[in-house]
């Protein structure tokens, strides 16, 4: 029994790296940028796609955003593909 849920932890844990691993191949590989830091890019573009898909569509599209997060200026940036907002 215990080595059934151990197995089953193992399998998880596998196709988590898997994914992960094949979502860095989706980056564009920068010179100045570790591991670490694409990761993070990954998991976040991957949860600005999940709860912003609607802003993201209206950003990126040619009529005017406004929003729940207008206030931000927010803007898509092409390059890695995650919603930004401005500065102060």
């Amino acid at each position: 029994m215990l080595s059934s849920s151990l197995n089953t932890e193992e399998s998880s844990q596998n196709s988590r790296m898997y994914f992960f691993e094949a979502k860095l191949t989706e980056i564009k590989p920068k010179i100045d940028q570790n591991p670490d830091v694409m990761t993070r890019k990954i998991i976040v573009k991957d949860h600005q796609h999940v709860y912003f898909a609607e802003d993201i569509k209206q950003i990126r599209g040619s009529t005017g955003y406004t929003g729940k997060i207008s206030t931000l200026s927010p803007f898509y940036d092409e390059d890695d593909q995650i919603l930004r907002v401005g500065g102060r």
